[in-house]
């Protein structure tokens, strides 16, 4: 069997035809194939004798042609299969994604409603129930990739603030900026934050970053300006006498949303 001429699955290895069969004889038995694609012994035996071929060349090439036919019957099998599984697969993914999207839809519902809870709880002067809905509505979305999980975040750092939390205050501002770098109350979260702990340079930094996005946001603006002459404390607890009235003020009363 000349190289290249494998099986294809469990068939034989093919057939090779002779070279002393010339290609006017093989036109012959290409016809007679569309004829008859599986002679007898008969007429191979009248075939050869036609040709003035040997029986066993002309036999060759009807079984080499046969052979032909299985592989490629074997191929358009293995090319069904190949988009069965395909098509199997592709709606196994759409089916995923329909469910993921309801899964999320209720998500987004639960978290909606846990942050509006939040809300009224913040409003209300309860901090520590306002903590217990944003926190709890964050809890829903460990990937982070909510509608409003960016607006969750600065709503938490404004209840930590309001707990005396500033390092957390900080944390959630982080995050929220992560998620919407573009969201200017959560670079003003993260600058009240940074003023309290006595971080004036990256307080300042977050103001401005916040101005950048809110231009006409007056309590940042009059915060950043005050923040200007003051200098970090060596001591976290001075940080908040040396806090400027303005700068205070974001942590007083900053609104939720």
């Amino acid at each position: 069997v000349p190289p290249g001429s494998e099986g294809v699955g469990n068939l034989p290895a093919a057939v090779h035809v002779p070279s002393a069969m010339g290609l006017a004889q093989r036109k012959v038995l290409s016809w007679y194939c569309r004829l008859c694609e599986t002679p007898d012994a008969a007429q191979v035996t009248v075939l050869a004798a036609h040709l003035d071929a040997s029986r066993a060349d002309v036999q060759a090439y009807f079984t080499e042609r046969e052979r032909d036919k299985e592989r490629e019957r074997l191929r358009l099998d293995k090319e069904r299969e190949r988009l069965r599984l395909d098509q199997e697969r592709r709606s196994a993914q759409q089916l995923r994604e329909q469910e993921m999207a309801r899964f999320n839809a209720d998500v987004e519902q639960r978290m909606e409603k846990m942050r509006l809870a939040g809300n009224l709880s913040y409003q209300g002067g309860d901090w520590l129930a306002a903590k217990r809905h944003y926190s709890g509505a964050l809890k829903l979305d460990p990937h982070k990739q909510g509608r409003n999980t960016h607006t969750i975040f600065s709503n938490l750092s404004a209840v930590h603030a309001m707990l005396g939390e500033w390092k957390e205050a900080l944390l959630a501002g982080h995050e929220c900026v992560k998620l919407q770098p573009k969201f200017p109350k959560g670079h003003s979260r993260m600058g009240t934050a940074l003023a309290s702990l006595n971080r004036i340079p990256e307080a300042k930094a977050a103001f401005q970053r916040c101005l950048d996005y809110d231009p006409l946001n007056k309590n940042v603006r009059e915060s950043l300006a005050q923040l200007s002459g003051v200098r970090p404390s060596n001591s976290n607890a001075n940080a908040n006498a040396n806090l400027p009235q303005a700068a205070a003020s974001q942590a007083a009363a900053p609104r939720v949303t």
